[in-house]
Parts: C-alpha cells; sequence; structure tokens
C-alpha cells in the first residue's frame, strides 16, 4: 500500500485543479529552453520540491556558504520516481536562463531551466 500511495496522491492533485496542465506547460517550456547557459552542474546534491508558483516540480540547489541562495532547476522530464517532495538527488547538468513569468518568492531564490545530463536518488 505504502508504494501505491505516492501515485495515487499525484493522480488526485492532477485531477483536483488542473495543476497538471500548468506543469506540463512548465516542463515544455524547460524542453525548448535556447536561453544562454550560465552555470554547469557537476554531481552537486539537490532536492526535489513543488513550486507552488510555477506548478511544478523543480530541482532545488541550496548554494553552499549562503544564507538562502537557492538555485531552483526547471526540468524538461524528471522521472517519475524522483516526483517526491523532499527527494534528494545527484545531479549534473547545464543551467539556462529563465525566460518565464514568475517571479522569485524571496530574495535568494533563482529560477532556471535545467538541462540534466544525470540525475540519481541519494
Amino acid at each position: 500500500m505504502k508504494q501505491i500511495l505516492p501515485y495515487l496522491l499525484a493522480g488526485t492533485i492532477c485531477l483536483g485543479g488542473g495543476s497538471c496542465k500548468k506543469e506540463d506547460e512548465t516542463a515544455q517550456a524547460a524542453c525548448k529552453a535556447k536561453s544562454d547557459v550560465l552555470m554547469r552542474a557537476d554531481k552537486w546534491k539537490g532536492r526535489v520540491v513543488f513550486d507552488s508558483v510555477l506548478q511544478a516540480y523543480v530541482v532545488s540547489y541550496f548554494v553552499p556558504g549562503s544564507i538562502d541562495s537557492v538555485y531552483d532547476g526547471i526540468v524538461c522530464a524528471l522521472p517519475a520516481e524522483l516526483r517526491q517532495v523532499g527527494q534528494l538527488v545527484t545531479f549534473s547538468g547545464q543551467y539556462r536562463a529563465y525566460t518565464g513569468p514568475a517571479n522569485p518568492q524571496f530574495g535568494g531564490q533563482q529560477y532556471f531551466y535545467l538541462e540534466l545530463t544525470s540525475i540519481t536518488a541519494r
């Protein structure tokens, strides 16, 4: 039953309120991103979160040595098995400039499109 619960919860969220449509649109924007590459990640440690403004899962990377700097990477196709809030991941890829309409919700937060070359649970 524990293994089925996340899928039931995700299905309920998708059916109620149409948030999956918004998530799909956000992911598609990440898939089509051609903006400048701003930095590269190589085996960085992050966390999967659901961003309520974007209505999408993002990979959050907390910048070492900072108080509140967070890079939220909007990914094209986050593997289904990693779509769990709080899932710890190790990832590599490149960050592209975010060109969407949403604004970060706190001072140290920055949105990027994140092209993953690898991602694994840790």
